[in-house]
């Protein structure tokens, strides 16, 4: 498809539009003059599209009064970054996948925008590190997802955050437990056991998390 154009109100029940790996080279052209037309879509996946930047802006800027998940990924490190500024302007959306974009840094104003973001996920990516800033406008972030990278040890980053309740950092190169850690085992009173229940005394972060009493609804932390 290389054009998705719509001159009536003709789909009132989508709620899902998937353009992903639409289009070639650059071609993909968005032809849709009502926004009224797509007032009600909540989820939006341009994963792969083959469209312009300027084009992609359009339709971010179509959806921006009802969108809440928005998916880009096998974009590149570029498009995501020229995106950022539009996408986390959108105030309904509060879902944002960036995977498979290869991206290899986070600067510090990259999503500082994305204050209404509940799950974020930048897994599968070539991060390596984050600013220790990277998330601390996000009041209000659950889920993030940072497995699949190339991080050495937990991000400071994270500290920051105090609504999270599930951190997924498996799949890295985490070679030291870091201040995180530190508190959730020595602090909170989180344990470390391994798939046949023996504790583990070195950071191998194979198995799993188990938390005291009391707290078993408040922390997920996914190492491997």
């Amino acid at each position: 498809m290389r054009i998705f154009k719509i001159t009536a109100d003709v789909l009132p029940k989508l709620h899902y539009l998937n353009l992903s790996d639409s289009g070639q080279n650059g071609s993909m052209t968005w032809d849709v003059p009502d926004r009224s037309f797509l007032s009600h879509r909540k989820s939006l996946n341009l994963s792969g599209v083959h469209m312009s930047l300027k084009e992609m802006s359009v339709v971010l800027q179509s959806l921006n009064s009802s969108l809440t998940s928005l998916i880009l990924s096998h974009l590149g490190e570029g498009r995501i970054s020229a995106l950022a500024n539009i996408d986390c302007h959108i105030a309904t959306l509060t879902t944002l996948s960036l995977r498979y974009n290869n991206m290899s840094f986070d600067s510090e104003g990259l999503l500082k925008s994305c204050t209404y973001l509940t799950k974020l996920d930048i897994s599968h990516n070539a991060l390596t590190h984050l600013s220790h800033q990277s998330f601390s406008s996000m009041k209000q972030l659950t889920t993030l997802d940072l497995s699949n990278n190339m991080l050495s040890s937990v991000p400071n980053a994270t500290h920051n955050i105090q609504s999270l309740t599930i951190l997924d950092l498996r799949y890295n190169t985490i070679n030291k437990l870091g201040s995180l850690f530190k508190i959730l085992f020595e602090e909170v009173g989180f344990q470390m056991f391994s798939e046949d229940g023996q504790g583990l005394c070195c950071p191998s972060f194979r198995g799993r998390l188990v938390p005291p009493l009391g707290c078993q609804d408040r922390e997920e932390l996914r190492l491997g």
